[in-house]
C-alpha cells in the first residue's frame, strides 16, 4: 500500500512539474515578444527624436559675398547712350555717333538670408556697381559719365533640391537703387546728378556646393548681374 501511495504522489508531482514547464514555455515567448516590442518602440522613438533634432538644428543663417557680371545698370547705361546719341543729339547737332563705350566693373554684393523653413529663405542684399561710359561723335564732340549704383533689396529664395552638400534654388529681389552720375562733356561744364531707380534681381536658377562653407553660382538678370558667383557661410 505504501509503495502504491508513493507512486501515486510521484505521478502527481511529475504531472504538476510538467504543467509548470508547459506554462513557462507558453509564457516565455510572450515575454520575449513584449521585450522585442519594447525595444523596437524605444528604437523608433530614438530615431524620431534624432530626425526631429536634425530637422530643427540645420543652419538657418547664410552670409554671402559675390561678384556679378553684366548688370542691368551697365546694360541700361549703354542702351541709353546709344539711343540718346543716335536719336536726340545727332539729329539736332548734325552729327553722328562714332563710338559708344561702356566699361563695367561688375556688381559687388553682400547678402544675408534666414531660412524660415527647409524651402523658403528671406533676407536682404546690398550691391555696389561702378560703371564708366563714354560717347564720341564724328565732329569730335565727346561725353563721359562715371556712374555709381548702390542697390538695397529684400530677397526671397526657394530651395527645391537638396542632396548632401549640393542644393539648387531660385529667387527674386526687388528694392531701390541710388544712382550717382558724374558727367563730363566737351561742350558743357562738369555736372553731378543723383537719383533713385528701381532695383531688382531675378535669379532663374542657382547652385550651391558645400556644407558650412561653400561656393555658389546664380544665373539671372538684374543689379547683381547675369552671372553671379561667390562664397557662402552658413551659421
Amino acid at each position: 500500500m505504501e509503495e502504491i501511495q508513493i507512486s501515486i504522489e510521484y505521478c502527481i508531482f511529475i504531472e504538476s512539474f510538467a504543467q509548470v514547464i508547459c506554462f513557462l514555455t507558453t509564457i516565455k515567448p510572450r515575454i520575449m515578444k513584449m521585450k522585442i516590442f519594447l525595444v523596437c518602440l524605444i528604437a523608433l522613438l530614438i530615431v524620431a527624436n534624432t530626425c526631429r533634432a536634425q530637422e530643427t538644428s540645420y543652419p538657418r543663417s547664410d552670409i554671402r559675398l559675390s561678384y556679378g557680371i553684366t548688370t542691368v545698370d551697365e546694360v541700361s547705361l549703354g542702351m541709353n547712350y546709344l539711343i540718346f546719341g543716335a536719336f536726340f543729339v545727332a539729329p539736332f547737332s548734325h552729327d553722328t555717333v562714332f563710338n559708344v563705350n561702356v566699361s563695367g566693373y561688375g556688381g559687388f554684393s553682400f547678402q544675408y538670408s534666414y531660412r524660415i523653413s527647409k524651402v523658403v529663405s528671406i533676407g536682404g542684399v546690398i550691391s555696389f556697381n561702378p560703371v564708366k561710359s563714354s560717347i564720341t561723335f564724328d565732329h569730335k564732340t565727346y561725353g563721359a559719365i562715371s556712374s555709381y549704383f548702390i542697390t538695397l533689396m529684400p530677397r526671397v529664395d526657394f530651395t527645391y533640391i537638396r542632396r548632401g552638400i549640393f542644393s539648387m534654388y531660385s529667387g527674386f529681389a526687388i528694392g531701390g537703387t541710388y544712382a550717382i552720375m558724374q558727367s563730363n562733356y566737351s561742350n558743357k561744364p562738369d555736372d553731378t546728378t543723383t537719383g533713385f531707380l528701381l532695383g531688382f534681381q531675378l535669379n532663374c536658377v542657382g547652385f550651391r556646393v558645400g556644407k558650412d562653407i561653400g561656393g555658389f553660382a546664380e544665373f539671372g538678370f538684374g543689379n547683381q548681374g547675369i552671372i553671379n558667383l561667390g562664397l557662402s557661410a552658413r551659421l
